[in-house]
């Protein structure tokens, strides 16, 4: 709590910065290059503290947490900020800060990123619809852009029971870690997606994007059930230990 409560509220609060932000570095550059080149250099570095941390399984205790509350507070306001600067999810910028950062245990840094995502992502739609609701009303997409929100919360009231549930299969199973692996390959297809954007190549970045979604779904899905298989035997196990 010493971590999430402030992170997530910090984040929160940085999420209505980021879309005027983004908003001046587009008509001072009169594109939206800058945004591309920033998200680029933000997964290189996601991706190189995503190979190079390994998952904790120890805890912080209570004071080391209380110690590093002003820097909890500086990420998370970073964190959501560059989180609705570039239109993506605060959980995959506070995924890599919390287990390199703070030495957090995977199990708490699911948790921590799934909220991130929440609170950012409700911070992003109200400064998003508050900043352009004129030329919403003027061009008739405001019901368009309701939609797709609707929409995008619905999926996300399956995804988020679900991936958690994902998530708590994995980790009793011990494979953390590899769960961290797909989580690489994802950024470096991302990675690839955003690059390709940057160079005008549309077709290559929407077949990259195609590709990591039938990639993480295919991934977690071998992993749950791999999971599942490895928890089924360490129980039949304990139960053969229990009766000999």
């Amino acid at each position: 709590r010493r971590v999430a409560i402030p992170l997530c509220g910090a984040a929160f609060i940085g999420g209505f910065f980021g879309k005027p932000v983004g908003v001046w570095l587009r008509e001072t550059t009169g594109s939206s290059s800058a945004q591309q080149a920033l998200y680029l250099l933000l997964i290189s570095y996601l991706f190189y503290k995503t190979v190079k941390t390994k998952s904790p399984h120890g805890s912080e205790n209570d004071e080391a947490s209380g110690q590093k509350v002003p820097l909890t507070i500086i990420a998370g306001f970073c964190t959501g900020t560059m989180a609705t600067l570039l239109g993506i999810g605060g959980g995959s910028i506070t995924r890599p800060v919390l287990a390199s950062v703070f030495k957090m245990p995977e199990k708490t840094v699911g948790q921590i990123a799934r909220f991130s995502v929440f609170v950012t992502a409700i911070a992003g739609t109200i400064s998003y619809l508050f900043l352009t609701s004129s030329s919403l009303e003027k061009s008739g997409s405001a019901g368009q852009i309701i939609s797709i929100g609707v929409a995008l919360a619905a999926g996300g009231i399956f995804g988020f029971p679900t991936g958690a549930k994902m998530h708590a299969i994995v980790l009793e199973a011990n494979r953390a870690e590899k769960a961290q692996r797909g989580f690489a390959v994802l950024l470096a297809l991302l990675f690839i997606c955003v690059a390709s954007k940057l160079c005008e190549l549309e077709r290559v970045s929407q077949l990259v994007i195609v590709m990591s979604g039938i990639f993480v779904c295919s991934y977690l899905t071998y992993l749950t059930k791999e999971s599942k298989r490895i928890v089924g035997n360490q129980n039949e196990d304990q139960s053969n230990e229990i009766r000999t």
